[in-house]
């Protein structure tokens, strides 16, 4: 199996990649069925992936601190999740003035 090493110079077998990009897809597929558009779900899915990345890289430099690492892992999920409803409210506000654009027509 070939290995991947992360920040802290710990080789990881890569295993990840494939599990996350499974994950990532299935979150897709979920936004879809419950209503989303492709594009927001890929949008979404894109967001958390580049985030959860570079939190992976700030995170290899402390994770034999127990505490800290916890600690920066809750404020790395809610980062994520702040900038995912974000971008949840551009996007309805987005849609709110395009269907005003159509009504005014």
């Amino acid at each position: 199996m070939p290995e991947v090493t992360c920040g802290c110079q710990t080789k990881l077998p890569d295993i990840a990649p494939p599990t996350l990009s499974i994950s990532l897809r299935m979150g897709e597929d979920i936004l879809m069925k419950l209503g989303g558009q492709e594009k927001s779900a890929k949008k979404a899915s894109r967001i958390f992936y580049e985030m959860d990345e570079k939190s992976l890289r700030e995170m290899a430099n402390i994770y034999k601190e127990k505490k800290s690492y916890i600690s920066t892992t809750r404020e790395k999920i809610k980062e994520i999740e702040d900038v995912l409803k974000q971008d949840k409210i551009q996007a309805i506000a987005g849609a709110s003035k395009e269907e005003d654009k159509i009504s005014l027509k």
